[in-house]
């Protein structure tokens, strides 16, 4: 996808959030989440989910949101 902004950095607005959950779901989400890091390793978890283990750290410290296929395979897999 080719850029319209004028400077080329990309097609993202800035303050948008990439995800499309609700907050209720991120939060289902999250849930699931911690309590496979209570029973397993951060890389346990990520090797299950088939997502790195730093995706699972940043979304589990709130830095970034997961993505509804990263919700959808928490769902399906913890």
């Amino acid at each position: 996808m080719k850029s319209k902004r004028e400077d080329g950095r990309g097609h993202w607005q800035a303050g948008r959030p990439r995800s499309t959950l609700t907050a209720p779901q991120v939060a289902a989400c999250l849930r699931k989440l911690r309590k496979a890091l209570q029973e397993q390793s951060r890389r346990g978890v990520a090797r299950t989910l088939g997502i790195s283990d730093t995706s699972v750290a940043r979304i589990v410290r709130g830095e970034d949101l997961p993505s509804a296929a990263t919700a959808q395979l928490v769902a399906d897999r913890l």
